[in-house]
């Protein structure tokens, strides 16, 4: 049997049938939130896949949201990071005014604090 070629030859399809039957009667696993139940296979339908790799359920996209949480050890971490990554910064900018200091007093560009010859 050949695939259909044009949206023409598939068989109409009762959206409004699909989207009463999207969720199985089959109550969730204990572990979910209350009122999810899982896809029926008439729900399969509503699944759709973009161009651009996006899902979506009936027309309307799919949104996974995960927040940050750390510990508080985590959170005492990522300030002793950062403390020393600040404090590394303020060294870095002073060796380099202390370096281009040195330079310019070599060559004579500057006479300000520059050691006597």
């Amino acid at each position: 049997m050949a695939e259909p070629e044009t949206p023409e030859e598939f068989a109409p399809v009762d959206w409004e049938h699909k989207r009463k039957r999207g969720r199985s009667k089959v109550p969730g696993a204990p572990d979910w939130p209350k009122g999810v139940h899982p896809i029926s296979l008439d729900g399969i339908a509503l699944i759709g896949v973009d161009d651009a790799g996006l899902l979506y359920w009936d027309g309307r996209p799919v949104e996974v949201r995960r927040r940050l949480d750390l510990s508080r050890s985590e959170k005492w971490f990522a300030i002793v990071v950062g403390f020393f990554t600040i404090l590394g910064g303020a060294g870095a900018v002073a060796q380099g005014w202390a370096a281009a200091h040195q330079w310019s007093c070599q060559i004579e560009a500057v006479s300000w604090h520059c050691p006597k010859k």
